[in-house]
């Protein structure tokens, strides 16, 4: 996704950990195109109709993903499940673990829906 082309340019020194957010950037793109891509907070994120979904930041030993504490609630076990730590709200995803696209899917379908209310 171009939005995030200088982020990850300045932000992201490994060449591995570039391409894994690329593509994690690029699924997401395919899969909701109605999701704005924006920087905020310092991190790439997405929003719908104005409103936060998800964040992704990169750290140096993990993939922070944020979604809304109302979706980290629901799927807490699904995410232990899939081998990721989880904090207050964030959970952490290992640059050398396969990051779990289903279980994306269902977190952003979740919160768009939620948030639709």
């Amino acid at each position: 996704m171009a939005i995030f082309a200088e982020f990850l340019q300045e932000k992201v020194t490994d060449p591995a950990r570039q391409q894994r957010l690329r593509a994690i950037f690029d699924r997401l793109a395919k899969d909701y195109p109605q999701l704005v891509g924006k920087i905020g907070w310092r991190q790439p994120l997405y929003t719908d109709h104005g409103t936060f979904i998800i964040a992704f930041k990169p750290t140096k030993n993990y993939l922070t993903v944020s979604p809304e504490v109302a979706a980290m609630t629901k799927f807490a076990v699904a995410i232990e499940e899939a081998g990721y730590t989880q904090i207050t709200n964030p959970f952490r995803s290992g640059w050398q673990q396969p990051i779990s696209y289903s279980l994306l899917a269902a977190i952003i379908t979740f919160n768009r829906v939620e948030k639709q209310g």
